[in-house]
């Protein structure tokens, strides 16, 4: 890897660490709908209209998926972080990632820049599913009135 790589490299894995920050309000987001709809299957929140728990029922599936994607951020992150600091070259990476089945063959072999892209979209995503999230939240609250 050559000094711009590891300059991408290294900037990208600093980048995908703030994917924290998104998951840490999304799962805030997660928890609080599953209480919300926990107690409305106990009969607390009767008077809360079905369209608000279809949108709440929304908030949780969401969260799901942006847990995984979660998952997905900081492995890359952590990946890159060792890729940029020489301790996983290159050749290595690839042979690593196609033999526990993380990698497609077609995709070795990348430049770092296409490959920080895609992990970029990774957290693009997490953060749109973010967005997705609160305005589900914003709908449910006001279908509850």
């Amino acid at each position: 890897m050559n000094p711009a790589d590891r300059v991408i490299v290294g900037v990208t894995a600093d980048l995908l660490d703030r994917g924290r920050t998104i998951d840490a309000l999304s799962s805030a987001l997660t928890i609080a709908a599953a209480l919300c709809l926990l107690l409305f299957a106990t009969g607390v929140g009767e008077a809360f209209r079905s369209t608000a728990i279809w949108f709440t029922l929304a908030i949780v599936g969401f969260g799901l998926l942006a847990k995984y994607l979660a998952v997905r951020v900081a492995f890359d992150a952590a990946l890159l972080h060792r890729c940029a600091t020489d301790q996983m070259p290159t050749t290595e990476f690839d042979a690593a990632m196609r033999a526990l089945g993380l990698m497609s063959a077609n995709k070795t072999g990348r430049n770092w820049t296409d490959r920080c892209l895609g992990a970029r979209r990774l957290l693009t995503l997490q953060a749109i599913l973010l967005v997705v999230q609160t305005t589900a939240l914003a709908f449910a609250v006001i279908a509850a009135r």
